[in-house]
This record gives C-alpha cells, sequence and structure tokens, in this order.
C-alpha cells in the first residue's frame, strides 16, 4: 500500500507542479489559481458490510482557472470508514476534472466531472487500486477578494472488489492567488 500511496502522491506534486507552469505560459494573471482544504462526511453506497455514509472525510484542492468560466483542478483525499458490525477502513483518491463555473450575484458555482484513482485499504491490508470517474457540484463563496468559503457534494465510481459508488459532501476554505 505504501508504493500505491507514494504514486498517487507523486501524482499529485507533479500536477500541482506543471498546471501553474501551464497556467503562466498563457499569460494568466493574479487570481488564477485556488488552493483549499475542505472537511465532509461521505461513504459507499454498496459496500458489504454497510458503511453508511457518515463517516469522516478530508480533501485538498488545487485549481488553475482556464478562462472566465471554467477550471482545471485536482483532488487529493480520504474517507475513512468504519463498517456496520466492526471493522474499518480507508479509501485514499486522486482525481482530476475540468469544472464549469457559473457567476451568481454573491457566489460562483461549479460543475466538475473528471477521472480518478483510487486506493482501498480495509483493516490495515491493501485491497485494491482501480481507475474510476467522479462528477460533482462546488459552490465558492467570498469572504474577502481571496478567501472562500467552498461547498462540494460529489459522487465517485471505481470498480474496487469491496465497493464501486461513494459519495461525499464537504465545507472547507479555499485561496486565490
Amino acid at each position: 500500500m505504501q508504493k500505491t500511496r507514494m504514486v498517487l502522491l507523486l501524482a499529485a506534486l507533479a500536477a500541482v507542479v506543471l498546471m501553474p507552469a501551464q497556467a503562466l505560459a498563457q499569460g494568466r494573471a493574479s487570481n488564477s489559481y485556488l488552493a483549499g482544504f475542505s472537511v465532509g462526511i461521505g461513504g459507499a453506497s454498496d459496500s458489504e458490510p454497510d458503511s453508511g455514509f457518515d463517516n469522516t472525510s478530508f480533501q485538498g484542492l488545487f485549481s488553475v482557472r482556464i478562462d472566465n468560466t471554467s477550471l482545471w483542478g485536482v483532488r487529493l483525499g480520504q474517507i475513512d470508514m468504519d463498517f456496520e458490525g466492526g471493522g474499518g477502513g480507508e479509501l485514499l483518491y486522486l482525481t482530476v476534472a475540468g469544472e464549469y463555473l457559473y457567476q451568481g450575484n454573491f457566489y460562483e458555482s461549479g460543475l466538475f466531472i473528471g477521472l480518478g484513482a483510487y486506493d482501498l485499504s480495509v483493516d490495515g491490508a491493501e485491497d485494491g487500486t482501480a481507475l474510476g470517474i467522479n462528477l460533482g457540484v462546488t459552490g465558492y463563496f467570498p469572504v474577502t477578494e481571496n478567501w472562500s468559503i467552498v461547498t462540494e457534494l460529489s459522487g465517485h465510481y471505481a470498480d474496487l472488489d469491496e465497493m464501486q459508488f461513494f459519495g461525499m459532501v464537504h465545507v472547507g476554505a479555499a485561496w486565490r492567488f
């Protein structure tokens, strides 16, 4: 499992390093980048035994504004699962997604879809790694010129043996620079 985590973390690092370079090459102005952290709850709808949707979750986000209505972003997160009847596990994920934005009067909302890599560990044993897809909706509520409150509802599919469908709700903060 350590090898899988290392690959996921190196991929996230490469994305964080390469996305700003790509945006700078296009001559982006300030506030083209968004970095955030959020906490929430989530779970799997088809796990046996049932994990429920009240498991703690956290996620980091880094995005680059491509134009006025779209972002390209990377999310790295984890769900700590507690299964009915005892036992636990964790799902580590890394997603890359495009996000279409809609500008409201006092907020900005988004709809994203992308690809992900998922690593599931149940009771300390590595149970599987799979590629998958994700989609979701976001809300960005400005507090200052650079800081926003971020909300997110996301769904994920990955062809893991123990479970395939995941859902999460997150709330956090993001900094535009």
